[in-house]
Protein backbone atom coordinates (compact mmCIF):
# COMPACT_ATOMS: atom_id res chain seq x y z
CA UNK A 1 0.00 0.00 0.00
CA UNK A 2 1.26 3.01 -1.04
CA UNK A 3 1.67 5.79 2.12
CA UNK A 4 1.57 9.48 0.83
CA UNK A 5 4.17 12.07 2.24
CA UNK A 6 1.95 14.65 4.14
CA UNK A 7 4.78 17.59 3.28
CA UNK A 8 4.61 16.37 -0.34
CA UNK A 9 0.83 16.58 -0.42
CA UNK A 10 0.75 19.90 1.05
CA UNK A 11 3.24 21.09 -1.77
CA UNK A 12 0.77 19.90 -4.38
CA UNK A 13 -2.23 21.14 -3.12
CA UNK A 14 -0.39 24.86 -2.62
CA UNK A 15 0.84 24.53 -6.09
CA UNK A 16 -2.32 23.87 -7.49
CA UNK A 17 -3.87 26.45 -6.45
CA UNK A 18 -3.49 30.23 -8.38
CA UNK A 19 -1.35 32.96 -6.53
CA UNK A 20 -2.29 36.23 -5.92
CA UNK A 21 -0.84 39.43 -7.97
CA UNK A 22 1.75 39.99 -5.36
CA UNK A 23 3.21 36.44 -6.21
CA UNK A 24 2.32 34.41 -2.83
CA UNK A 25 0.13 31.63 -2.44
CA UNK A 26 -1.67 30.98 0.38
CA UNK A 27 -2.95 27.64 1.28
CA UNK A 28 -7.46 27.33 1.06
CA UNK A 29 -7.58 28.00 4.44
CA UNK A 30 -4.97 30.96 4.77
CA UNK A 31 -6.77 32.02 1.25
CA UNK A 32 -10.58 31.93 3.47
CA UNK A 33 -9.52 33.52 6.82
CA UNK A 34 -7.96 36.13 3.81
CA UNK A 35 -11.40 36.61 2.12
CA UNK A 36 -12.99 36.68 5.52
CA UNK A 37 -11.60 39.58 6.98
CA UNK A 38 -11.68 41.09 3.71
CA UNK A 39 -15.44 41.09 3.47
CA UNK A 40 -15.60 42.29 7.27
CA UNK A 41 -13.43 45.18 6.31
CA UNK A 42 -15.43 46.26 3.33
CA UNK A 43 -18.08 45.65 5.17
CA UNK A 44 -17.09 48.40 7.81
CA UNK A 45 -16.07 50.91 5.29
CA UNK A 46 -19.11 50.47 3.44
CA UNK A 47 -21.05 51.09 6.58
CA UNK A 48 -18.54 54.01 7.49
CA UNK A 49 -19.52 55.55 3.84
CA UNK A 50 -23.05 55.43 4.56
CA UNK A 51 -23.00 56.94 7.94
CA UNK A 52 -20.74 59.64 6.41
CA UNK A 53 -23.38 60.39 3.34
CA UNK A 54 -26.69 60.30 5.88
CA UNK A 55 -24.96 63.01 7.56
CA UNK A 56 -23.89 65.40 4.80
CA UNK A 57 -27.67 64.40 3.14
CA UNK A 58 -29.10 65.84 6.23
CA UNK A 59 -26.94 68.93 6.68
CA UNK A 60 -27.97 69.65 2.57
CA UNK A 61 -31.57 69.32 3.92
CA UNK A 62 -31.13 71.42 6.63
CA UNK A 63 -29.27 74.36 4.35
CA UNK A 64 -32.05 73.64 2.51
CA UNK A 65 -34.64 74.18 4.38
CA UNK A 66 -32.72 77.00 6.29
CA UNK A 67 -32.59 78.69 2.71
CA UNK A 68 -36.02 78.00 2.18
CA UNK A 69 -37.46 79.36 5.34
CA UNK A 70 -35.18 82.45 4.82
CA UNK A 71 -36.31 82.96 1.46
CA UNK A 72 -39.73 82.41 2.74
CA UNK A 73 -39.68 85.05 5.48
CA UNK A 74 -38.26 88.00 3.24
CA UNK A 75 -40.81 87.44 0.11
CA UNK A 76 -44.11 86.05 2.11
CA UNK A 77 -46.94 87.84 3.93
CA UNK A 78 -48.60 86.39 6.80
CA UNK A 79 -51.12 86.86 8.77
CA UNK A 80 -50.47 89.69 11.66
CA UNK A 81 -50.52 88.02 14.84
CA UNK A 82 -48.77 84.56 13.95
CA UNK A 83 -45.77 84.75 14.25
CA UNK A 84 -45.22 81.87 16.56
CA UNK A 85 -42.73 82.40 20.23
CA UNK A 86 -39.84 80.50 20.13
CA UNK A 87 -39.57 77.29 21.87
CA UNK A 88 -36.63 77.66 24.04
CA UNK A 89 -37.17 81.12 26.35
CA UNK A 90 -35.24 81.74 28.74
CA UNK A 91 -35.08 84.10 32.05
CA UNK A 92 -31.90 84.50 34.31
CA UNK A 93 -31.83 84.01 37.91
CA UNK A 94 -29.96 85.73 40.67
CA UNK A 95 -27.06 87.65 39.10
CA UNK A 96 -24.01 88.54 41.39
CA UNK A 97 -22.15 91.39 41.42
CA UNK A 98 -18.84 88.94 39.78
CA UNK A 99 -16.01 92.19 40.01
CA UNK A 100 -17.59 94.97 41.80
CA UNK A 101 -21.27 96.74 42.08
CA UNK A 102 -20.93 98.26 39.01
CA UNK A 103 -20.43 95.33 37.02
CA UNK A 104 -24.44 94.64 37.59
CA UNK A 105 -24.92 98.11 37.30
CA UNK A 106 -28.27 98.13 34.64
CA UNK A 107 -28.68 101.39 32.39
CA UNK A 108 -32.23 102.32 33.17
CA UNK A 109 -32.58 102.49 29.02
CA UNK A 110 -30.14 102.77 25.82
CA UNK A 111 -29.53 106.39 24.99
CA UNK A 112 -31.14 107.32 21.60
CA UNK A 113 -27.62 108.04 19.79
CA UNK A 114 -29.94 110.01 16.46
CA UNK A 115 -27.78 111.92 14.41
CA UNK A 116 -24.69 112.67 16.43
CA UNK A 117 -22.30 114.45 14.91
CA UNK A 118 -19.40 113.65 13.75
CA UNK A 119 -16.46 113.39 16.47
CA UNK A 120 -13.10 113.95 16.50
CA UNK A 121 -10.50 111.49 16.83
CA UNK A 122 -9.06 110.48 20.39
CA UNK A 123 -5.83 108.63 20.54
CA UNK A 124 -6.90 104.97 22.16
CA UNK A 125 -5.13 104.35 25.65
CA UNK A 126 -4.50 100.28 24.53
CA UNK A 127 -1.38 99.93 22.86
CA UNK A 128 -2.44 98.42 19.73
CA UNK A 129 -0.63 97.87 16.54
CA UNK A 130 -1.18 99.96 13.91
CA UNK A 131 -2.65 98.09 10.85
CA UNK A 132 -4.07 99.76 7.27
CA UNK A 133 -7.51 100.32 7.20
CA UNK A 134 -8.17 98.27 4.10
CA UNK A 135 -11.65 96.51 4.55
CA UNK A 136 -10.70 93.58 2.02
CA UNK A 137 -11.79 89.98 3.58
CA UNK A 138 -9.56 88.47 6.03
CA UNK A 139 -8.16 85.15 5.14
CA UNK A 140 -10.29 82.32 6.77
CA UNK A 141 -7.04 80.29 7.12
CA UNK A 142 -6.17 82.02 10.08
CA UNK A 143 -7.45 81.55 13.73
CA UNK A 144 -10.68 83.16 14.56
CA UNK A 145 -8.94 85.35 17.52
CA UNK A 146 -6.39 86.51 14.80
CA UNK A 147 -9.42 87.16 12.42
CA UNK A 148 -11.00 89.14 15.66
CA UNK A 149 -7.86 91.15 16.22
CA UNK A 150 -7.19 92.20 12.84
CA UNK A 151 -11.11 93.53 12.09
CA UNK A 152 -11.17 95.14 15.16
CA UNK A 153 -7.58 96.79 14.56
CA UNK A 154 -9.03 97.94 11.54
CA UNK A 155 -12.36 99.22 13.02
CA UNK A 156 -9.85 101.43 15.11
CA UNK A 157 -7.82 102.88 12.32
CA UNK A 158 -11.00 104.18 10.23
CA UNK A 159 -11.48 107.28 9.70
CA UNK A 160 -14.71 108.84 12.34
CA UNK A 161 -15.45 111.16 9.50
CA UNK A 162 -16.32 108.35 7.16
CA UNK A 163 -18.32 105.93 9.40
CA UNK A 164 -22.02 106.33 9.93
CA UNK A 165 -23.36 108.03 13.51
CA UNK A 166 -27.05 107.88 12.11
CA UNK A 167 -28.24 105.49 14.29
CA UNK A 168 -31.41 104.59 12.47
CA UNK A 169 -29.66 103.68 9.39
CA UNK A 170 -27.04 101.70 11.65
CA UNK A 171 -29.92 99.62 12.77
CA UNK A 172 -31.02 98.89 9.56
CA UNK A 173 -28.04 97.43 7.90
CA UNK A 174 -27.80 95.11 11.32
CA UNK A 175 -31.19 93.59 10.90
CA UNK A 176 -31.26 93.67 7.49
CA UNK A 177 -27.38 92.72 6.69
CA UNK A 178 -28.99 89.92 9.15
CA UNK A 179 -32.45 88.90 7.71
CA UNK A 180 -32.25 89.12 4.13
CA UNK A 181 -28.36 88.84 3.78
CA UNK A 182 -25.24 91.24 3.71
CA UNK A 183 -25.75 91.26 0.08
CA UNK A 184 -28.59 93.58 0.17
CA UNK A 185 -26.57 96.32 1.42
CA UNK A 186 -24.79 96.62 -1.15
CA UNK A 187 -26.98 98.06 -3.50
CA UNK A 188 -28.32 100.42 -0.83
CA UNK A 189 -27.46 104.69 -0.70
CA UNK A 190 -25.92 104.59 2.20
CA UNK A 191 -22.85 103.05 3.30
CA UNK A 192 -20.57 102.89 6.07
CA UNK A 193 -17.44 101.07 6.67
CA UNK A 194 -18.35 99.29 10.11
CA UNK A 195 -21.07 97.69 8.02
CA UNK A 196 -18.25 95.56 6.21
CA UNK A 197 -16.60 94.88 9.53
CA UNK A 198 -20.24 93.85 10.78
CA UNK A 199 -20.54 91.44 8.01
CA UNK A 200 -17.06 89.88 8.19
CA UNK A 201 -17.65 89.05 11.97
CA UNK A 202 -20.89 87.90 11.88
CA UNK A 203 -20.23 85.30 8.61
CA UNK A 204 -16.90 84.12 10.47
CA UNK A 205 -18.28 83.96 14.34
CA UNK A 206 -22.16 84.02 14.63
CA UNK A 207 -23.16 82.67 11.49
CA UNK A 208 -23.46 79.30 13.79
CA UNK A 209 -25.85 81.08 15.92
CA UNK A 210 -29.93 82.06 15.65
CA UNK A 211 -31.24 85.18 14.67
CA UNK A 212 -31.37 86.89 18.12
CA UNK A 213 -27.47 85.49 19.01
CA UNK A 214 -26.83 87.48 15.60
CA UNK A 215 -28.76 91.07 15.86
CA UNK A 216 -27.86 91.08 20.51
CA UNK A 217 -24.30 90.44 19.35
CA UNK A 218 -23.70 93.00 16.36
CA UNK A 219 -25.87 95.80 17.87
CA UNK A 220 -23.33 95.93 20.91
CA UNK A 221 -20.16 95.01 19.23
CA UNK A 222 -21.33 98.12 16.26
CA UNK A 223 -21.42 100.13 19.56
CA UNK A 224 -17.90 99.77 20.77
CA UNK A 225 -16.82 100.25 16.88
CA UNK A 226 -18.28 103.70 17.58
CA UNK A 227 -17.00 103.49 21.46
CA UNK A 228 -13.23 103.41 19.75
CA UNK A 229 -14.19 105.88 17.00
CA UNK A 230 -15.33 109.07 19.21
CA UNK A 231 -13.81 111.00 21.88
CA UNK A 232 -16.30 110.64 24.47
CA UNK A 233 -17.29 107.31 23.03
CA UNK A 234 -17.57 104.78 26.07
CA UNK A 235 -19.98 107.05 27.65
CA UNK A 236 -22.43 105.98 25.16
CA UNK A 237 -21.91 102.14 26.80
CA UNK A 238 -23.72 100.93 29.61
CA UNK A 239 -21.67 100.54 32.56
CA UNK A 240 -20.61 96.87 32.32
CA UNK A 241 -19.28 97.34 29.19
CA UNK A 242 -17.23 100.15 29.60
CA UNK A 243 -13.47 99.26 29.66
CA UNK A 244 -12.32 97.80 33.18
CA UNK A 245 -8.87 99.33 34.67
CA UNK A 246 -6.85 95.95 33.87
CA UNK A 247 -8.32 96.73 29.71
CA UNK A 248 -6.43 100.18 30.46
CA UNK A 249 -3.74 99.49 32.34
CA UNK A 250 -2.07 96.44 30.48
CA UNK A 251 -1.83 95.70 26.90
CA UNK A 252 -3.76 92.78 25.97
CA UNK A 253 -6.44 91.27 22.49
CA UNK A 254 -8.15 93.72 21.40
CA UNK A 255 -11.04 91.35 21.28
CA UNK A 256 -11.32 90.78 25.00
CA UNK A 257 -12.76 94.46 24.94
CA UNK A 258 -15.77 93.16 23.03
CA UNK A 259 -17.07 90.67 25.26
CA UNK A 260 -20.01 91.40 27.49
CA UNK A 261 -18.84 90.77 30.95
CA UNK A 262 -16.84 92.17 32.88
CA UNK A 263 -15.50 89.20 34.79
CA UNK A 264 -14.91 87.32 31.74
CA UNK A 265 -12.71 90.55 29.91
CA UNK A 266 -10.36 90.92 32.91
CA UNK A 267 -9.80 86.87 33.11
CA UNK A 268 -8.97 87.17 29.51
CA UNK A 269 -6.40 90.09 30.29
CA UNK A 270 -4.71 88.61 32.76
CA UNK A 271 -4.37 84.92 30.47
CA UNK A 272 -3.95 86.65 27.39
CA UNK A 273 -6.95 84.84 25.97
CA UNK A 274 -5.74 81.62 26.18
CA UNK A 275 -9.20 80.56 26.28
CA UNK A 276 -9.85 81.85 23.27
CA UNK A 277 -9.37 78.95 20.83
CA UNK A 278 -12.07 78.34 17.88
CA UNK A 279 -13.41 75.45 19.92
CA UNK A 280 -14.41 78.26 22.14
CA UNK A 281 -16.14 80.51 19.37
CA UNK A 282 -17.96 77.84 18.14
CA UNK A 283 -19.67 77.16 21.59
CA UNK A 284 -20.05 80.56 22.76
CA UNK A 285 -22.13 81.41 19.31
CA UNK A 286 -24.20 78.48 19.46
CA UNK A 287 -24.58 78.42 23.32
CA UNK A 288 -25.41 82.46 24.00
CA UNK A 289 -28.97 82.84 25.24
CA UNK A 290 -30.53 86.46 25.88
CA UNK A 291 -33.39 86.31 28.33
CA UNK A 292 -36.06 87.07 25.43
CA UNK A 293 -39.32 85.94 26.13
CA UNK A 294 -41.06 86.68 22.91
CA UNK A 295 -41.00 86.15 19.27
CA UNK A 296 -38.14 87.47 17.61
CA UNK A 297 -40.66 89.51 15.15
CA UNK A 298 -40.58 91.43 18.23
CA UNK A 299 -36.89 92.48 18.56
CA UNK A 300 -37.19 94.43 15.68
CA UNK A 301 -40.09 96.84 13.66
CA UNK A 302 -40.11 98.50 9.97
CA UNK A 303 -41.21 101.65 10.09
CA UNK A 304 -43.68 101.98 7.67
CA UNK A 305 -43.14 105.40 5.46
CA UNK A 306 -39.09 104.66 4.85
CA UNK A 307 -39.04 100.90 5.28
CA UNK A 308 -36.15 100.73 7.30
CA UNK A 309 -35.89 98.54 10.09
CA UNK A 310 -35.53 99.40 13.57
CA UNK A 311 -34.74 97.34 17.08
CA UNK A 312 -38.14 97.85 19.56
CA UNK A 313 -38.02 99.80 22.73
CA UNK A 314 -38.16 96.59 24.56
CA UNK A 315 -35.38 94.41 22.66
CA UNK A 316 -33.09 97.57 23.44
CA UNK A 317 -33.88 97.00 27.32
CA UNK A 318 -32.72 93.66 27.03
CA UNK A 319 -29.72 94.06 25.62
CA UNK A 320 -29.07 97.23 27.56
CA UNK A 321 -29.36 94.79 30.96
CA UNK A 322 -26.18 92.36 31.82
CA UNK A 323 -28.45 90.03 33.49
CA UNK A 324 -30.47 89.02 30.26
CA UNK A 325 -26.71 88.04 28.75
CA UNK A 326 -26.61 84.29 29.89
CA UNK A 327 -25.01 80.90 28.54
CA UNK A 328 -26.54 77.58 27.95
CA UNK A 329 -25.85 74.95 30.76
CA UNK A 330 -23.85 72.72 28.06
CA UNK A 331 -21.35 75.87 27.54
CA UNK A 332 -20.52 75.25 31.30
CA UNK A 333 -20.22 71.48 30.84
CA UNK A 334 -17.32 72.19 28.55
CA UNK A 335 -15.84 75.61 30.35
CA UNK A 336 -17.04 75.45 33.92
CA UNK A 337 -14.46 77.95 35.21
CA UNK A 338 -16.47 80.55 33.52
CA UNK A 339 -19.30 79.94 35.57
CA UNK A 340 -17.79 82.90 37.62
CA UNK A 341 -17.99 85.17 35.09
CA UNK A 342 -21.09 84.81 33.30
CA UNK A 343 -24.79 83.59 34.33
CA UNK A 344 -26.43 80.58 33.20
CA UNK A 345 -29.76 80.39 31.71
CA UNK A 346 -32.84 79.82 33.63
CA UNK A 347 -35.86 78.34 32.16
CA UNK A 348 -39.05 80.95 31.63
CA UNK A 349 -42.40 79.94 32.75
CA UNK A 350 -45.26 81.28 31.73
CA UNK A 351 -43.95 83.36 29.08
CA UNK A 352 -45.92 86.87 27.95
CA UNK A 353 -47.02 86.43 24.61
CA UNK A 354 -46.19 89.79 22.98
CA UNK A 355 -44.08 93.25 24.88
CA UNK A 356 -45.82 95.89 26.19
CA UNK A 357 -47.13 98.66 23.81
CA UNK A 358 -45.39 102.01 23.66
CA UNK A 359 -45.79 105.17 21.65
CA UNK A 360 -43.12 104.55 19.31
CA UNK A 361 -44.85 100.87 18.52
CA UNK A 362 -47.45 102.22 17.71
CA UNK A 363 -45.98 104.39 15.22
CA UNK A 364 -44.17 101.03 14.19
CA UNK A 365 -45.73 97.98 12.39
CA UNK A 366 -44.14 94.31 13.04
CA UNK A 367 -42.31 93.42 9.51
CA UNK A 368 -44.56 90.28 8.35
CA UNK A 369 -41.47 87.79 8.21
CA UNK A 370 -41.99 84.26 9.36
CA UNK A 371 -39.26 84.02 12.91
CA UNK A 372 -38.73 79.83 12.74
CA UNK A 373 -35.11 80.59 13.66
CA UNK A 374 -34.45 80.59 17.06
CA UNK A 375 -31.64 81.62 19.20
Amino acid sequence: MEVQNPSLAMTTQAASVKPWSSGRVLTTSQREAKRRKDRITKRVRAERQNHSLEYLHSQIANLQNFVQTHIASCHVSFPSGDLPVEDTLHLPGPVQCFQDSESAMVAPAPPSLGRLSVPPVDKLSHEYSQTPPYLDDIKSTTSILEFANDLFHKACELNAHKVSWNDQLNQDAIIRGVLEGWHILQGQTHSCPLWKLLEQIDKRVFIQGGVLTRISMLRMIHRMYQAFLHVDGFKMLPAWYRPRPTQLKFPHHITADYFAWPGFRERLVISNCEILTDQFFKYFASCFRLCWPYSIGDAYRVDPVSKLYSFSDTFEKHVWDIRMWTMSREFFEIFPDLQDDMAPETPIVNAPLAPPLNEDAVAMTTPNILCTLTH
